[in-house]
């Protein structure tokens, strides 16, 4: 039997989502003549197939000269919370108090990779860079590339590694390792090259247990497994891609998110990839444990648009987020790249910014930042990389150029983050001391000043999802 049988769609406003039930997958195709469409799900049932797709055609786009307009009001569903602040004195309400609320960190993760950091020296380029980084950014990717990082068997380099993430606790940024297991040939050192595949599949676990347990409280966000879909493609002669293919890669990857989660159970966990289809999609709901439940707490979405042709739309931005967000976890974009050239640049073998590109740069993280901030299953954006000095392809795909200068989309990405979503505003109590108001979730300092000119000590507090209630007692420090 064939056919489509039964059509339900369901019209957002931001996407089409179709629910075909049909025998074949090429019906969905001939009988409508849908050219390209994204299957989510599909789910066997007798002899008929179900079909959760979504459309990807100019007539359900829904994208159009209004999308900034339409992407502000989602961040102002999305990212705020109402909050009520009520200033007390000796359990009496203040009225007319003046209250500075300022938010002093976003709970959203702004991020970069932060290879180029070396710490050597307090005036120059690696201060600088330092500077210009904690400036912008609040998360930090800290390479674990395996073979640079244990080029010698048991002899691991934390030193560096614990030097950064020390630097970044100082000055707030969180941390993340980048990444556990990797089949590139510099994730493969020389040691492995001649064990047996049981001897690698010990040293591999092992090499996953000896960074999250040595950087717990250090780094707790873990990249534990990369780019696995495209293993056999990319790197079919590497030992860990044979490891894989002969163990099966969702084996392998159940293999070392479980020893990372045994390692540290507080770690966040990521498995991160540079596929955006059906294959990533069909990899993670393997990735589960015996009761269902994923192995996993963060699917990580690499983004380099290193070819200016192959840019995503609008469309395609929220239709990747919606694609993977219906796997129930946060989505992370740990890779984002966008150059300061508007040449195609697979192998961009040192081209060179240029005054066009850089204008094509800050227009690009605006319109991508902006739709990937409106959309309430993306919690961290992570650029890469931060200098055009030493970054990957030798591509201009830096926010800054090599001799440490900001480019322009380092000024407007400040701005977003740094004054657009990031609330501070002053407010004076009403009749009962109270005030309502609406901001962006994360970290405040709440400050008074009292009717009579007094300004008291400040307070702080964390705007959280759901309710958030905050009463400021000035009995204390009058």
């Amino acid at each position: 039997m064939s056919g489509v049988l039964r059509v339900a769609s369901v019209v957002s406003k931001d996407t089409r989502h179709l629910l075909l039930v049909t025998s074949t997958k090429a019906e969905v195709s001939s009988v409508f003549g849908i050219k390209q469409f994204t299957m989510l799900k599909k789910y066997s049932y007798n002899l008929f197939i179900v079909f959760s797709l979504f459309v990807s055609t100019p007539a359900f786009a829904q994208f159009g000269n209004n999308w900034r307009s339409e992407a502000e009001a989602r961040i102002e569903k999305y990212r705020k919370e109402d909050i009520t602040v009520k200033v007390v004195q000796n359990g009496q309400p203040v009225k007319n108090a003046q209250v500075k609320i300022h938010m002093q960190e976003s709970e959203f993760l702004f991020g970069c990779n932060i290879f180029g950091w070396e710490g050597n020296d307090t005036k120059g380029r690696d201060w600088e860079y330092r500077r210009l980084f904690d400036t912008l950014f609040n998360f930090a990717t800290v390479p674990f590339y395996w073979g640079g990082y244990e080029p010698e068997k048991g002899k691991p380099d934390y030193a560096k590694s614990e030097r950064i993430a020390a630097w970044c606790a100082e000055n707030g940024i969180r941390t993340k390792g980048h990444p556990l297991v990797y089949s590139s040939l510099g994730s493969n050192p020389a040691w492995i090259k001649n064990m047996s595949d049981e001897e690698l599949l010990q040293a591999v676990t092992e090499r996953v247990t000896a960074c999250v347990e040595h950087f717990r409280g250090k780094i707790d966000t873990w990249d534990v497994i990369n780019e696995i879909v495209y293993w056999p493609v990319s790197f079919p002669d590497t030992r860990l891609t044979q490891l894989g293919v002969k163990t099966g890669t969702v084996e392998l990857a159940k293999v070392c998110l479980t020893a990372a989660r045994k390692a540290n159970p507080d770690a966040t966990l990521i498995v991160n990839d540079n596929n955006w289809g059906d294959k990533f999609a069909d990899v993670l709901s393997q990735l589960v444990d015996a009761d269902g439940k994923p192995l996993y707490d963060v699917i990580g979405i690499q983004s380099h648009f290193h070819m200016a042709s192959g840019r995503w739309d609008n469309q395609r931005l929220w239709e990747v987020c919606e694609r993977f967000a219906q796997f129930g976890k946060p989505l992370h974009f740990t890779e984002l790249t966008i150059l300061s050239t508007k040449e195609n640049c697979k192998s961009c073998n040192n081209v060179p910014t240029s005054k066009e590109g850089e204008q094509w740069q800050k227009e690009e993280v605006l319109r991508v930042y902006t739709m990937l901030f409106s959309h309430p299953a993306v919690e961290a954006i992570t650029w890469w990389d931060f200098s055009d000095q030493k970054a990957w392809l030798g591509a201009p795909s830096g926010l800054i150029h090599k001799d440490m200068k900001p480019k322009p989309a380092y000024w407007s990405l400040h701005n977003l983050i740094g004054n657009v979503w990031k609330s501070r505003l002053t407010v004076e109590t009403d009749e009962k001391g109270e005030i309502r108001t609406r901001v962006f979730r994360g970290q405040y300092r709440f400050v008074v000043t009292m009717p009579d000119g007094k300004t008291v000590k400040s307070f702080l507090g964390t705007v959280k999802k759901g309710k958030n209630e905050f009463e400021l007692d000035c009995s204390f420090f009058m």
